[in-house]
């Protein structure tokens, strides 16, 4: 069976592929803005505007290339993160690669530690969803392979961006921008960001 595309927050809730029904509204409302949707209802618009300082206005509708989230600790951002990278690399449009090429979907963490929480979601979603691991070619430590071209993959927050740089991105995730250190000790998050960008 083929998936077909659904909305982020409709796949996240699905019991047959994210499986993530007892979102709060405000997680509900992060899955609307990170596929370009504007909040479902009352409650949402409400903690928008306690979020964004601003009420939700139709300007705001245009999909945004970069959202920054700041998130707290158990607030649910890892496996907001891994929904989101399953979704765009299950989804995303393809037609802009080139033959062999691969639409990579990125987490970048600080380290190993960090990156293993989301990709643990990752392949926890994929292990309980035959839907999703009827998609899956290959799995690896640090990566997910899927039959339709892309794949979730994990990498350093190098120095510089080096590590991220020369991939066809269908979606990105920096995950704990505030410990992205150079050899310096200072944060690097803005240059992870300018590699990811392109």
């Amino acid at each position: 069976m083929t998936l077909h595309r659904i909305a982020l927050e409709d796949f996240a809730l699905d019991p047959a592929l994210g499986n993530f029904p007892e979102a709060s509204p405000a997680q509900r409302l992060v899955l609307r803005l990170l596929d370009g949707l504007p909040p479902a209802d009352r409650e949402q618009r409400r903690i928008f505007e306690r979020i964004a300082g601003r009420p939700w206005g139709e300007d705001l509708l245009d999909p945004r290339r970069i959202i920054a989230l700041v998130m707290g600790a158990d607030s649910g951002k890892s496996l907001v993160a891994a929904l989101h990278l399953l979704h765009r690399s299950l989804f995303s449009d393809l037609s802009g690669l080139r033959p062999g090429q691969r639409g990579v979907a990125l987490l970048v963490a600080p380290d190993t530690r960090l990156d293993s929480i989301p990709l643990s979601y990752v392949k926890g979603i994929v292990g309980t969803s035959d839907l999703i691991r009827a998609e899956v070619e290959t799995e690896t430590a640090h990566s997910v392979k899927f039959a339709r071209g892309t794949e979730i993959t994990v990498l350093p927050a190098s120095i510089g961006g080096r590590a991220v740089r020369g991939r066809r991105f269908v979606g990105a995730v920096p995950e704990e921008v505030a410990f992205f250190l150079d050899d310096s000790y200072r944060v690097n998050d803005v240059e992870i960001v300018r590699a990811i960008r392109p």
